[in-house]
């Protein structure tokens, strides 16, 4: 929102002053008599200024390309390849460029850190273990290689060895917030809370603004019965992050609000975890009984609660549409399947590990599963997990998955397309009729119909499906356009063929 005044000069001189409001998208548009001003300068308030004369000087030295001669093949430059995959979030392709990087150099120091980092993100915590101790044999210093140590120590329950490497890391200052704000929560489980709270300050010189720093202090506080303290902390909380969850809940003051939001589940389950994660069980709970009981929910509170009728509602309610990720919930699912053996706790726990990359984990997980399910989406999931892999049976999980739910659209497109990816043109243009006579107004379904007819000879028919067919944009799709091309010339061909020159000329 901008409320301020525009002011304009020509070589020092005012031509124009306009008091401007314009909310977000707005523009305003000014045409001026300029002359023969060499120098025309704009401003809106303090905020923004624009001098013509500054064009050359702002453009940066800075290049713009790589160097010609770079060795893309080279130790850093396969190393740089993999840093950029995972800020791309491609972490499979990621992890195959630092093992190339370590094939060529097993010592490199740059690489072992990184793969540390991605093995612990794919909860493979020995492995993430051993990649970080040998950066550190290397460079015990290596701020990044300690941080994530002392988070797999964390996880493996090393808390002298997390104590010691988030220590380390705090030596620099990329790290240094963090890292005492990790050790400051060691020590609020461990009951230390003079010592929590000299790490939670800590943490806060050198970012003011260091959210969890300023929960544990609100914490601290709390415990040592310093309400005012306290309260001045969740305001400073509220006066960086006015929706933040944890000080609207702390202070019970419109926690509501906090959850008008799409998935107040969601909202719910990272602070739960949060305190459960301290020890604060109670906490946890009353959070959780805050929102709608949805399985997640369910399964959390059932956990800490140690309560096998809210599990029961757990794996009694549907799973369409939860999706599970935390690697927190990891053991919480292990536990449900001690308590009550049910697939559920086997697909839910297959999607994290799935999301995490571990797919030979998911495998084993989904396997498990066999027949049981009744919901179509799980083994649609089950498919494109398993397809292709030697043994399986892609048609069984199909065929399924439309016994289960006929009229999903989603389940007669699979059909289709496997029958079509295993070059059974006949089933797949049969299945392909069957979803668009169902289902006339999905386009997917109709481009899958026309795509067949085009594979099965009949380009007339392809070409008209298409012609009538609106394929809604998408970023980087052209399959529409190409299908589109494809059947007329491969029409235009068949009428010459067959000597139908009108029809060939009007294409």
């Amino acid at each position: 929102m901008i409320d301020d005044e525009l002011l304009v000069t020509a070589d020092g001189k005012e031509i124009f002053r306009k008091n401007i409001k314009l909310k977000p998208t707005e523009f305003v548009t000014e045409t001026l008599e300029v002359g023969s001003a060499e120098n025309i300068e704009v401003k809106i308030g303090n905020d923004f200024s624009f001098n013509s004369k500054e064009i050359e000087e702002r453009k940066l030295s800075k290049p713009g390309l790589i160097n010609k001669d770079y060795d893309w093949e080279s130790v850093d430059g396969i190393l740089t390849d993999g840093t950029e995959l995972e800020k791309q979030r491609l972490y499979s392709e990621a992890r195959e460029k630092y093992e190339q990087v370590l094939q060529k150099d097993v010592f490199n120091t740059e690489a072992l850190t990184r793969m540390a980092g991605l093995c612990y993100r794919s909860m493979d915590y020995k492995m993430a273990n051993e990649f970080a101790l040998k950066a550190l044999a290397n460079d015990t210093y290596h701020p990044e290689a300690n941080y994530i140590f002392g988070l797999v120590s964390k996880k493996l329950n090393k808390k002298f060895d997390a104590l010691d490497a988030f220590s380390m890391a705090a030596r620099s200052v990329a790290y240094k917030s963090v890292a005492y704000a990790q050790i400051a929560a060691i020590y609020f489980t461990d009951g230390e809370m003079q010592k929590c709270l000299k790490y939670a300050n800590q943490s806060l010189d050198y970012n003011r603004y260091n959210i969890n720093a300023l929960k544990l202090k609100a914490l601290v506080f709390e415990k040592n019965g310093q309400l005012k303290d306290r309260e001045s902390v969740l305001n400073e909380i509220l006066n960086a992050d006015p929706l933040n969850s944890f000080a609207r809940f702390e202070k019970n003051d419109d926690f509501a609000k906090v959850l008008n939001y799409e998935m107040p589940d969601q909202i719910c389950l990272e602070l739960a975890i949060w305190y459960f994660n301290l020890g604060l069980n109670e906490k946890a709970v009353k959070v959780l009984k805050s929102t709608n009981p949805t399985p997640l929910i369910n399964y959390w509170l059932a956990y800490i609660l140690k309560d096998t009728q809210i599990l029961e509602k757990a794996t009694s309610a549907s799973v369409a549409f939860n999706f599970p990720f935390r690697d927190e919930t990891v053991n919480v699912l292990e536990w449900a399947q001690t308590q009550n053996k049910n697939w559920k706790n086997s697909y839910y726990l297959g999607l994290i590990y799935w999301s995490k990359g571990q797919v030979e984990t998911t495998e084993k997980y989904f396997k498990s599963c066999e027949m049981q399910p009744e919901f179509y989406a799980f083994y649609l999931t089950r498919f494109e997990l398993l397809n292709r892999k030697s043994g399986y049976n892609g048609e069984t999980d199909l065929l399924k998955a439309w016994q289960l739910a006929p009229n999903e659209w989603r389940t007669v497109l699979a059909l289709s397309t496997f029958y079509e990816d295993n070059q059974q043109y006949d089933k797949a243009l049969e299945w392909a009729q069957k979803g668009y006579a169902q289902f006339p107004e999905n386009y997917i379904l109709a481009y899958q119909l026309a795509k067949n007819l085009l594979i099965s000879g009949e380009y007339k028919e392809a070409l008209n499906m298409l012609t009538k067919t609106n394929i809604l944009p998408n970023e980087g799709a052209s399959y529409g356009r190409t299908t589109y091309r494809q059947a007329c010339i491969l029409d235009a061909v068949n009428n010459l063929q067959n000597k139908k020159i009108k029809r060939h000329f009007h294409l």
